[in-house]
C-alpha cells in the first residue's frame, strides 16, 4: 500500500533518482527554449545568406508565390510538362 509521501509531487521515486515535478517542468521549459533558440539562429543565418544574394528577398506577391508553390509541388505540374520523364535517357 502506498505511503503518504509517494503520492506527493516532490516525493522521490523508490530508487531516489527521479527529479521533483517542478524541476522536470523547468528542464522541459529550458530545453524547449534552447531548441527554439537554435532553430531561430539557424533560420536567421539562412535568411542572411538568402538576403545577401541578388536583389534581396522578394516579400511581395505572397498570394501568387503561394499559389505557384501549391500548383507546382502539391499539384505536380511538372508531371504534365514532362509526361514521360526519363524516356530520353537510356
Amino acid at each position: 500500500m502506498p505511503t503518504e509521501a509517494e503520492g506527493r509531487d516532490d516525493a522521490p521515486s523508490r530508487d531516489g533518482r527521479e527529479l521533483p515535478r517542478r524541476f522536470r517542468h523547468l528542464w522541459f521549459a529550458l530545453l524547449t527554449l534552447a531548441a527554439m533558440s537554435g532553430v531561430a539562429w539557424s533560420l536567421s543565418r539562412k535568411y542572411s545568406l538568402l538576403a545577401a544574394g541578388r536583389g534581396g528577398v522578394p516579400l511581395d506577391r505572397w498570394g501568387e508565390r503561394l499559389r505557384g508553390l501549391l500548383v507546382f509541388f502539391i499539384g505536380q505540374k511538372r508531371m504534365f510538362i514532362e509526361p514521360l520523364p526519363g524516356s530520353c535517357t537510356r
